[in-house]
């Protein structure tokens, strides 16, 4: 039985964390804030992994749960409704989740017990992808970063550029290029040291809504904030970057293609937190896995 390790997303509050699962799972699986609204949509760590049936699995412990479908987790994420619940784990038919679990955490600035909760979350994972809003490093993100540090965790950084209102959109800018080096030099001063992207970029630009444009899945669904975004996304780029509107050249503008490609690349197979850490989880997987073969050879023996 092979361990297949585990990606945990993690970073503030609407920073796009579930935009970026997303996209890298090219479906709409997790749900994103509603920008400007003040409302966080993922309330529970989420943990999205291969299988041949699409399914939900919530827990309410580790011994209570409820399945349900993937279409009821996307229409009740921002209604409360996963409150009674600890965690999820999301079955999906998708090449990239062979090789490796990808999980979306709830913002880490929402309150202390959410904070426990992503804290939990990143305990548990062998390798964490920080998303950054495109600003300063804020506080609480040095101490997510801390956090990291503390248990040990390989982790890499990504800067979403989120600001629409200027250059600040484009991932390739000047000004973004001014913030990233800020960022470096507060990561490196910190004593922080993440893995770099093709062993050249310790923080890599991208926008992701700009690639969910261009993969069309933003079309899919109709809703104000989805035609929001398309409208501003078509203004920016025919007036700011004065091009036509090409979906291929989107994506290559977007620079989410380079984080897609580490994802699909990486020798996922090699990376563990800590070899002891990963033979205890891969030990627990055993148990668990023996445990259910008993509890259903049981069942049987009942119905003979």
């Amino acid at each position: 039985m092979n361990y297949k390790p585990t990606v945990a997303i993690t970073g503030c509050f609407q920073n796009g964390k579930s935009t970026l699962v997303n996209c890298l799972l090219d479906d709409k699986v997790a749900q994103p804030g509603k920008d400007g609204g003040g409302l966080h949509t993922t309330h529970i760590s989420i943990k999205y992994e291969y299988g041949e049936l699409q399914g939900v699995k919530l827990f309410k412990d580790e011994n209570h749960f409820e399945y349900k479908n993937l279409k009821w987790l996307l229409d009740n994420s921002d209604k409360g409704k996963l409150s009674e619940y600890t965690r999820a784990i999301v079955t999906l038919w998708k090449p990239i989740l062979k090789d490796v679990n990808i999980l979306d955490t709830p913002g880490f600035n929402v309150d202390d017990t959410t904070n426990k909760s992503v804290e939990k979350s990143i305990e548990s994972a062998d390798y964490v992808l920080v998303v950054l809003n495109n600003m300063q490093i804020s506080e609480i993100e040095k101490s997510l970063l801390k956090l990291i540090a503390k248990h040990k965790i390989p982790f890499a950084v990504i800067m979403n550029c989120r600001d629409n209102g200027g250059h600040l959109w484009n991932p390739k800018s000047e000004n973004n290029n001014d913030i990233i080096k800020n960022c470096e030099a507060i990561i490196q001063s910190n004593g922080f040291t993440p893995n770099f992207f093709d062993n050249t970029c310790m923080i890599i630009p991208c926008n992701l809504i700009w690639f969910w444009y261009a993969t069309e899945h933003i079309f899919e669904e109709e809703s104000e904030m989805n035609e929001n975004m398309i409208y501003d996304v078509e203004r920016f780029v025919k007036k700011k970057l004065k091009k036509e509107l090409s979906a291929s050249q989107l994506a290559q503008d977007s620079n989410f293609l380079p984080i897609r490609n580490f994802f699909q690349s990486h020798p996922w197979h090699t990376v563990s937190a800590n070899n002891a850490v990963c033979r205890a989880k891969l030990e627990r997987s055993v148990k668990e896995w023996g445990n259910d073969i008993k509890e259903s050879i049981e069942k049987v023996k009942e119905v003979l």
